[in-house]
């Protein structure tokens, strides 16, 4: 446990980016998304997306004994349960846009936040097995066409998105297990997921696997990618902008780093929060889109568990208690 002075700027931290969070939820339990087709974000728009809040939801879980977070969690769910289509499956920008088409990506993210609050679920795996490769992979896209337009290619980080919700229902994928550890093992991190203009998003996503669903398969690329994520980082002691740092530094955990190893990483964040720079939080840019919210709530995670403030309600995870940090 932190001292008692860095443990009250812990806690108004996280307190301010939980505030931040619900102030930015929509009545439907939404969170906009803003794009552009440059980088610079010069003319940006808001979007509507079901994949932004799933992350939210998931680093709030283990927040979710702080006041306000189970009822932004609740109504991130209702938002969920209404983007849902016919068979069970979702899209990236909800069920009214006609492109892209629903694809495992998004759906399996849905899933596990529906899965992990308890709520009935519909059985995916009988539409996987239909759009399995040759090698044990799965495709993106919930569509033949989408797939043949994309060469039947798989991609590391959707596979790990549904490799993490498999794992919660207590099923195993050993073909997309030794994909993933063969890349470690060749250091393929630049080539792990094409829908992400930095390693660390995929990254996050195979070690969360491992430490939040259990995938005991992925525990020998643990120690390579807490290697190679600590030979990444920068002279300021970050990883380039505060989402990467924020997911670097989750990861870092999730692979068995102990709290004290990370230390450090909460005042990288916290200074950066504190700043004012960007208000509550850095602003991080993805592939043309803003993911403010999703920094804040990754941000939040990373510093309740690199600082072992965080009630928790998951098995694989044991940390400090939210009572603690309130003191």
């Amino acid at each position: 446990m932190v001292k008692e002075v860095h443990q009250r700027t812990v806690t108004d931290s996280v307190e301010r980016a939980i505030s931040f969070l619900r102030k930015k939820q929509l009545a439907s339990g939404e969170f906009f998304t803003l794009a552009a087709a440059d980088m610079e974000l010069k003319v940006a728009q808001q979007v509507h997306s079901v994949y932004i809040p799933t992350y939210i939801a998931h680093s709030l879980s283990f927040a979710n004994a702080w006041p306000g977070v189970g009822a932004i969690i609740r109504r991130m769910i209702h938002f969920l349960v209404e983007q849902q289509e016919d068979g069970g499956i979702w899209r990236f920008f909800g069920k009214a846009a006609e492109f892209p088409p629903p694809d495992f990506d998004d759906t399996c993210c849905a899933l596990a936040v529906l899965v992990r609050n308890g709520r009935a679920i519909p059985d995916l795996f009988p539409l996987l097995a239909k759009y399995r490769s040759a090698s044990g992979q799965f495709y993106t896209w919930i569509d033949d066409e989408m797939n043949q337009e994309g060469l039947h290619q798989t991609d590391a980080g959707v596979n790990a998105n549904i490799l993490f919700y498999a794992g919660l229902c207590r099923r195993s994928f050993p073909e997309i297990v030794g994909h993933l550890n063969a890349m470690v093992g060749a250091e393929e991190y630049h080539r792990l997921s094409i829908y992400t203009l930095s390693e660390y998003p995929a990254i996050y996503l195979m070690t969360r696997a491992y430490r939040d669903a259990s995938v005991a398969g992925l525990e020998v690329s643990m120690p390579r990618v807490a290697r190679h994520l600590l030979k990444q980082r920068g002279g300021d002691g970050g990883w380039g902008d505060e989402l990467s740092t924020a997911l670097a530094t989750v990861s870092l955990l999730n692979a068995g780093h102990s709290v004290s190893e990370v230390a450090l990483l909460i005042d990288y964040l916290l200074e950066r929060q504190l700043d004012g720079r960007h208000g509550p939080v850095g602003v991080a840019k993805l592939q043309g889109y803003e993911h403010p919210v999703v920094e804040a709530a990754v941000c939040c995670l990373s510093i309740l568990d690199a600082s072992g403030a965080q009630q928790l309600h998951h098995p694989v995870r044991h940390f400090g208690l939210a009572a603690d940090a309130a003191q």
